[in-house]
């Protein structure tokens, strides 16, 4: 399973001249500055978060139907993503989020593994 602790994506605002390079710097400026980064699995907290900070290497297209922006390419994104390795029969609960200057998130996922 993969998954971000917290992410950003970004892509032009409408009209915008931005291009590829302009929103690979927004969303790393957006992701700078992390206080908190939290992963606990059936109640093990991990640690060492702070290592796992990805960013896309090429900008992508979203595509002209999405609903997340009107503009459509390009996007990039960056954040801190974990990836676990396959869960044991039975229910899991998942504790995951972080801290940005601008944005925080907390979630909790409970899965049933059969």
């Amino acid at each position: 399973m993969f998954f971000p602790l917290i992410n950003y994506m970004v892509t032009p605002s409408a009209g915008s001249a931005i291009g590829c390079a302009g929103v690979k710097t927004e969303a790393a400026n957006d992701t700078d500055g992390v206080s908190a980064l939290i992963l606990d699995v059936d109640g093990k907290r991990f640690t060492g978060l702070e290592r796992h900070r990805l960013a896309s290497k090429n900008c992508f297209d979203l595509g002209s139907n999405n609903s997340l922006t009107s503009a459509s390419s390009p996007a990039a994104s960056n954040g801190y993503y974990v990836m676990l390795r396959p869960l044991p029969r039975g229910t899991h609960v998942i504790n995951f989020g972080g801290a940005l200057p601008s944005m925080r998130q907390a979630i909790t996922y409970t899965l049933t593994v059969e």
